[in-house]
């Protein structure tokens, strides 16, 4: 996992021939001058019919280097058009109430308004993020995510094109009590036990599915402050990401910067903070390599490969760079070696996005781009 440094090189340039500078000191010095800002710290990108600000935020990478100055998506505008050149519909993508994520509207030329993304949390502490994302070929994700005070949440993914369903998903976990949850996975229940040194998950007849040892798993590769967050973290995963823990995974260590994280699968280990997305992602990357063949076992699959590269093509063709530069992450194919950890990183997100949206601050528009461009590759692993 990592920040899109090139996107934010991209951005430099296109703001150096804008104010044709050609000295890299001087581009660089753009996001310090207020002159040049449209605020202090934050900056315009302009494309076709197209706008961004962006923010300078310093970030940690981690525990040996100086905080570094990268930048995060405040707002973007696009117009969409016909061939003609009219005006389709404006989209905007603003700030919501939750730190990293967006909301994101179509406002029409009658002034009807669509919601593609829209979050909200009520006074009683209840998130209710509700999606509704066209594809380039239009293909329909809807999506609803509602998170309690208390931790309990629920997920529902729908995906279809031109009225036929693509792929379903359904999730409810919710705390009975400290020490109890209810897990339904597609309509599959599971009983999930936490005590201080295992999570013991029961299936519907109330045996014992699975158990995951926490002391091998966490305790003895963690400070005990820092074993108690990630066991915290652990409880806001459902019965599926728990198997998949309980079989593939055999260390978590902390760290408390949200870019340092990572997996390696040949190990089974994953170096993460407490931050349940980062890990999701991570853990992504681990139910993505399989033992038995030492390959990849979703990002490697021939019909994988084609349903990612037939969208890649219409994102390559239909967005502007500005947006591109959101997800190179997910996209960065201009050698095989690029095309391969692209695949498997997007394999890595969406595994994560199936579980939640992307609380990870910075990083949620990259998430919010692949949700909306990507849903046939998504649907491939929802069905997996």
């Amino acid at each position: 996992m990592g920040i899109n440094i090139s996107a934010i090189k991209s951005g430099l340039k296109t703001l150096a021939k804008e104010y044709k500078l050609i000295d890299s000191k001087q581009i660089a010095s753009l996001f310090d001058d207020a002159a040049t800002s449209v605020n202090k710290n934050r900056v315009m990108l302009a494309g076709n019919d197209y706008n961004l600000i962006k923010e300078i935020v310093p970030i940690r990478i981690n525990e040996f280097d100086a905080p570094k100055k990268l930048s995060k998506v405040v707002t973007e505008t696009r117009q969409i058009k016909d061939k003609t050149g009219k005006v389709i519909r404006t989209e905007y993508l603003t700030p919501s109430a939750i730190d990293g994520l967006h909301n994101w509207h179509a406002v029409y030329p009658d002034g009807a308004i669509k919601p593609l993304i829209e979050i909200k949390k009520g006074k009683t502490g209840i998130l209710s993020i509700n999606k509704e994302m066209d594809s380039l070929d239009g293909t329909i994700t809807k999506s609803r995510y509602k998170k309690l005070p208390n931790g309990s949440w629920a997920m529902r993914v729908d995906i279809t094109k031109g009225g036929k369903d693509l792929a379903q998903r359904r999730i409810k976990h919710r705390f009975i009590s400290e020490n109890e949850a209810e897990s339904i996975i597609n309509g599959e229940k599971y009983r999930v036990l936490y005590s201080p040194d295992r999570i013991k998950v029961l299936n519907s007849k109330g045996e014992e599915d699975f158990v995951i040892d926490l002391k091998a798993l966490i305790d003895d590769n963690n400070t005990p402050e820092n074993a108690l967050k990630l066991k915290a973290m652990l409880k806001e995963c459902s019965a599926d990401e728990l198997k998949i823990i309980s079989q593939k995974l055999k260390k978590l260590n902390y760290t408390e910067f949200t870019l340092s994280g990572n997996a390696n699968t040949f190990q089974g280990t994953i170096r993460s903070c407490d931050n349940v997305f980062i890990f999701r992602h991570e853990l992504g990357h681990i139910d993505d390599f399989s033992a038995e063949t030492g390959k990849a076992a979703y990002s490697a699959a021939e019909y994988f490969k084609k349903v990612y590269n037939e969208e890649l093509a219409a994102v390559a063709k239909e967005l502007e760079s500005l947006q591109k530069e959101h997800i190179t992450y997910f996209i960065n194919n201009t050698n095989q070696g690029f095309a391969n950890m692209s695949m498997r990183e997007t394999v890595a997100e969406l595994f994560a996005v199936n579980h939640s949206s992307n609380f990870a601050g910075d990083l949620a528009i990259r998430t919010e781009y692949l949700e909306r461009y990507f849903p046939k590759t998504r649907s491939f692993l929802l069905n997996a």
